[in-house]
């Protein structure tokens, strides 16, 4: 019966997919970086190609993540700003590791995550990939459209300065 239940445990935990779901009602709920999430249709071809899928306008309304990688990513942020060195790289670490062990639909959200812990870390080259891959995996209705303008305004604007 034990083997049984660990066994159930460990599926639930790495074989079922489940979401976090975010309304616009909850905006001042979660942090910035998953706002660019309910704006990620970008242009009149995104919007349009969002029809072509038959995806209801209500879901590009929302911002949707995958639990495990969200989790991770909370972790990252609490440890970071707690000054736990040793919890955050391990939940950045796990983060990264998790987008690739799950089933990811939202591996583009995901990814994302990834590419602004970077930024925190002041990795902007790496930071800039992350979210070059995110475009390619997903080129349509993508928020990283718009981590990737805030990075290059902050380049005009002489905030930070990128190695490329």
């Amino acid at each position: 019966m034990m083997g049984r239940r660990i066994e159930f445990l460990h599926m639930l935990q790495n074989e079922v997919a489940v979401s976090t779901i975010f309304s616009r009602h909850e905006i001042n709920c979660i942090p910035w970086q998953l706002v660019a999430e309910f704006y990620r249709t970008v242009t009149a071809e995104d919007k349009a190609y969002s029809r072509e899928l038959h995806l209801p306008m209500k879901w590009m309304d929302l911002a949707v993540v995958d639990a495990l990688p969200y989790m991770y990513y909370l972790q990252y942020l609490i440890f970071r700003t707690t000054g736990l060195i040793s919890d955050k790289d391990i939940a950045f670490k796990n983060l990264q590791t998790a987008i690739f062990r799950v089933q990811n639909d939202h591996i583009d959200t995901s990814l994302n995550l990834i590419g602004h812990c970077y930024e925190l870390e002041g990795n902007l080259p790496k930071a800039w990939r992350v979210y070059k891959f995110s475009v390619e995996l997903k080129s349509k209705n993508n928020a990283a459209y718009w981590h990737m303008f805030r990075m290059i305004g902050g380049l005009i604007n002489g905030l930070r300065m990128l190695s490329w």
